[in-house]
């Protein structure tokens, strides 16, 4: 589609394949409610597409080499940046409760009640 600059290409394919994983996620958690209780329900619409975007522009951003860094330095800003933005990956599935019902296979539940110092959300066991 841009024959003449090919960079504009490639983002805009970047950023596309982004937002359709992000329009699916959003459409799961659609499916799962009905479409009218996933939009008025506060914390869950376009959550997930929010997310995948902000992804696909950091994917952007640093595939150009505008910032020079250490590779060490690069990994521990791309989870600092990950970190920040993974509520709005994992609240619509909190505010439906899904965490009280899933499970980890093989994850050890003794482990719940020392996570409260880490999560925000509390330990699993118990609420």
């Amino acid at each position: 589609m841009f024959p003449k600059n090919k960079q504009v290409g490639r983002a805009l394919g970047t950023l596309g394949v982004f937002l359709i994983s992000g329009l699916m996620h959003d459409y799961i958690l659609a499916a799962m409610f009905g479409y009218s209780e996933y939009l008025n329900r506060p914390g869950i619409a376009w959550f997930q597409t929010m997310f995948f975007l902000l992804q696909g522009i950091a994917t952007i951003i640093s595939g150009q080499g505008i910032f020079r860094t250490p590779s060490i330095l690069g990994g521990i800003l791309t989870w600092i940046f990950i970190l920040y933005t993974c509520p709005l990956f994992i609240e619509p599935y909190l505010r439906i409760g899904l965490h009280h019902d899933a499970s980890i296979p093989g994850y050890p539940q003794s482990m719940d009640p020392y996570l409260v110092v880490v999560c925000p959300y509390g330990p699993k066991m118990g609420v």
